[in-house]
């Protein structure tokens, strides 16, 4: 339980640190704009992070959810939405977007930060 709570409270401490150091990126899927295929998990889960905090977590994960309906493999997109999931607490709906991140490339950003959401999803979520 403890390992737990510790994991949690540096994941939490290593996440609101990327975000204060990263611009806004509220209602814009920044990573698809540059055309990067491999996206900037970090960025993407920060901004994630820090719209859900201003309260404007819809308005941010809008212009992904409607990327991912029209390009349904779309890594960087299932990383936004799966981050919306978590934010929310829905762990089986960001686990399956982030097992489907992970099975596209296991190895590149997004399928490592994928995995790593995974590991801490499994352990808080039970």
């Amino acid at each position: 339980m403890r390992l737990r709570v510790a994991a949690t409270a540096t994941l939490s401490l290593v996440v609101a640190a990327i975000a204060a150091a990263q611009p806004n990126g509220v209602g814009r899927p920044l990573a698809a704009n540059r055309g990067d295929s491999t996206a900037y998990p970090r960025e993407l889960s920060a901004a994630a992070l820090r719209a859900a905090s201003n309260g404007t977590l819809a308005k941010w994960v809008a212009p992904w959810q409607l990327l991912l309906r029209t390009r349904p493999t779309d890594r960087n997109a299932m990383f936004a939405v799966a981050a919306q999931h978590r934010l929310m607490y829905n762990f089986p709906r960001a686990d399956s977007l982030y097992a489907r991140i992970v099975a596209g490339n296991p190895n590149d950003r997004l399928g490592i930060q994928s995995q790593l959401w995974r590991v801490l999803i499994r352990v808080n979520a039970g």
